[in-house]
């Protein structure tokens, strides 16, 4: 703010970006696309894109609407 006073983020987005954190670990212990070794994504990396994607939209359209308030 413009009075230099600090504003706390809602509890809902931290809740979020922990959810977040928790889904993007889960995806990293899968295999990964890899070119130069030939190597497919699993499905199960696919599975797991699909959610922390939407965890990230939700992230985003949270922090706008804590902006904006």
């Amino acid at each position: 703010m413009s009075d230099s006073t600090i504003v706390e983020p809602s509890r809902r987005m931290v809740i979020t970006q922990a959810k977040i954190r928790q889904v993007l670990k889960q995806k990293r212990r899968k295999r990964v696309l890899n070119f130069k070794k030939r190597i497919k994504v699993s499905k199960r990396w696919q599975k797991l894109s699909k959610p922390a994607i939407a965890l990230q939209h939700k992230v985003a359209n949270q922090t706008q609407n804590w902006l904006h308030e």
